[in-house]
């Protein structure tokens, strides 16, 4: 007679990116009988995943799309890194777009001062110790106004980066924030009517799957557009 071995639970995590935003996903539950021995192990699969920053969206596009939310973030209002930071707390609705630790925080800041962005001034409040504050420069009040002006040109991107525009446009002014969704919504209508002379034209049945996919999903972020336009128009 065999004896049941004890129940035990595994946990696995498998993290996809170094965030520390993560998220549960799947959860799925194994069972295994090995040599005529029952083993109820019981091996629970947790899948997790950034939501703050698309695995695509590294590098370059990444460090231009948070820099220029900081530029934004103290064109409203100069202030120091602690309260730059607390726009990040989880329980923000900037979060829910992107996560950035502190130490991050503080590496772009010092990025956009030294490529001369903003400008960094002392401020002393006895009895707490002086602290910087942090205000926009010329040049980067104008590299903030370029990257508002423009829509995004890829789907993809409206994933993070438009998203932070229209956080940061909805912030200034409501009208930036119009012209920025009225823009975007131009450049995706002119993608579904591309998509649909392709799916037309398409002989090919997978990649017509392909096309239509692509399709389907501009249109519903054209829905989308519809909606948000509306809303900032409130």
């Amino acid at each position: 007679m065999h004896r049941r071995s004890p129940t035990r639970r595994h946990l696995t995590e498998r993290v996809h990116s170094a965030s520390t935003r993560l998220r549960p996903a799947v959860c799925a539950l194994q069972f295994s009988s090995t040599q005529g021995v029952t083993d109820h192990r019981c091996i629970l699969i947790v899948e997790t995943y950034d939501y703050s920053v698309p695995e695509y969206m590294k590098g370059a596009e990444r460090t231009m799309a948070v820099e220029n939310t900081l530029l934004g973030l103290l064109k409203h209002q100069p202030r120091h890194g602690y309260d730059l930071a607390r726009e990040f707390d989880d329980d923000t609705a900037l979060a829910e777009v992107l996560h950035l630790e502190p130490s991050m925080l503080y590496a772009y800041l010092k990025k956009l001062e030294s490529g001369g962005l903003i400008v960094a001034q002392i401020e002393t409040n006895d009895p707490r110790p002086p602290r910087k504050i942090f205000t926009l420069t010329a040049a980067g009040e104008q590299v903030l106004q370029d990257w508002l002006d423009e829509p995004v040109t890829r789907t993809r991107d409206l994933r993070l980066e438009f998203l932070l525009k229209l956080y940061v446009a909805r912030l200034l002014d409501a009208r930036i924030a119009q012209r920025l969704v009225v823009r975007q919504r131009a450049l995706c209508e002119g993608l579904v009517a591309n998509l649909q002379e392709q799916v037309v034209a398409e002989t090919d049945d997978f990649r017509k799957l392909v096309l239509e996919m692509r399709l389907a999903q501009n249109i519903a972020l054209l829905s989308w557009l519809n909606a948000a336009r509306e809303q900032v128009r409130a």
